[in-house]
């Protein structure tokens, strides 16, 4: 931690001071009325919020509604595999970019999140 000057102790207690004095009046409009129904219906509903594709808007789904079509189209293309798989796929990656040179210019397999878009369901 840094040494306090001496000249400035004043200054920062009445800088403080100044700080400790503000307090908030609690503001609404009618955007800030609107925001907070919508948080909570949001938050109430238990659904889960989906993105739609290649589009700004979002969509309310049931949970169940989201989870079987994400693991459904997950599982039709790939099969779990053990984490040593990955582990072993990074090590034999990053020997064959070394011998290349090409280290400073290959990343290794990381973990994601899978997703599905709104047209997919």
């Amino acid at each position: 931690m840094p040494t306090q000057v001496p000249e400035l102790i004043t200054f920062e207690n009445d800088l403080y001071k100044l700080t400790g004095n503000i307090s908030f009046r609690p503001i609404k409009n009618e955007l800030q009325n609107g925001m907070s129904t919508d948080l909570k219906k949001i938050k109430e509903s238990g659904n889960v919020i989906v993105e739609a594709d290649k589009i700004r808007n979002l969509y309310s789904a049931l949970p169940e509604g989201y989870k079987t079509p994400l693991r459904n189209n997950i599982t039709y293309a790939y099969r779990r595999g053990e984490a040593t798989v990955k582990h072993k796929n990074n090590e034999k990656t990053r020997t064959i970019a070394h011998s290349l040179d090409f280290d400073d210019r290959i990343e290794r397999y990381i973990e994601a999140n899978s997703f599905i878009t709104l047209t997919e369901l």
